[in-house]
């Protein structure tokens, strides 16, 4: 009878669900019990792609083994508006690319046998979030050293003192570009307050970054996270991902999805968090 000896996936999303903010990412429990071998295409300015080292390890649980193929410069293979010189070279290559794979892993021993897995799975809810909420993930926020898009220096260890909001986004993320206008007004709103607003752009070029904000109107700094390694410390999973900071440096709340951000609930909210005056 006919089985499976092996397998090409590309930038596999295979979380059991999205995780609450900050929260690291849990695997199927199909991912550990997988034990043929694996060709991996990942998008190498995608999301997963900083998670890719957890689930290799997972899989090799089971057995699997494993290859890798990063796609430099690629954020989505198959979606039509990434149109960059990266991934159309890549699409041109890909047929070529998965003749080599598909012959590699006829050379890889393959077991003859299914690994054990559990036969019950519940489903756990979306951790996508619809409001500003209480923050489950690590408390203490991560440095931050970025260039913004016209190369200049913005540092941060210290955010004691005033509340912090940073915003990681990207340009093709619709989500993302419908709460600019909110945030934009949330800024003015918190103006002359112990208040700062940071963006953090994922794994976009400075030019892409400079002509988006030729077209939009971006009234916050805008910092680039090239590599996309800033984003994969703070375990940012989905964008755009939110996370305030109050004056004693550390992680109060935050959303894992776009929210209008200059409601009356929002805005009383940070004000709760704002430094007391003094006597």
């Amino acid at each position: 009878s006919a089985y499976v000896i092996g397998a090409i996936l590309f930038s596999p999303d295979l979380y059991t669900t999205i995780p609450a903010l900050g929260v690291e990412p849990e695997y199927l429990p199909i991912v550990s019990a997988t034990n043929i071998p694996i060709l991996i295409f990942q998008d190498g300015t995608r999301g997963t792609r900083w998670y890719l080292d957890k689930l290799t390890e997972t899989l090799k649980v089971g057995g699997s083994q494993t290859y890798v193929k990063i796609l430099p410069g690629v954020s989505a293979l198959f979606f039509d508006e990434d149109n960059s010189a990266e991934t159309l070279k890549a699409l041109d290559k890909l047929a070529h690319d998965i003749k080599l794979g598909a012959q590699l892993l006829e050379k890889t021993a393959y077991p003859l046998s299914a690994a054990p897995m559990k036969k019950h799975y519940a489903a756990q809810g979306s951790g996508l979030d619809h409001r500003i909420k209480a923050y489950q993930g690590r408390f203490q926020p991560h440095p931050i050293s970025l260039k913004d898009a016209q190369g200049v220096l913005y540092q941060r260890d210290n955010y004691q003192g005033q509340v912090t909001v940073v915003n990681f986004w990207a340009t093709w993320c619709k989500p993302c570009l419908r709460e600019i206008p909110s945030l934009n007004r949330l800024r003015k709103k918190m103006q002359g307050k112990p208040f700062e607003l940071v963006s953090i752009n994922f794994a976009e070029s400075p030019q892409v970054i400079r002509e988006f904000m030729q077209q939009v109107k971006v009234e916050f700094p805008v910092l680039l996270d090239e590599s996309g390694k800033v984003s994969a410390n703070w375990n940012v999973v989905v964008f755009p991902s939110t996370f305030v900071i109050g004056p004693d440096g550390k992680i109060h709340y935050g959303v894992n999805a776009g929210i209008e951000w200059d409601t009356q609930d929002v805005i009383t909210t940070l004000e709760k968090l704002l430094p007391k005056p003094g006597p």
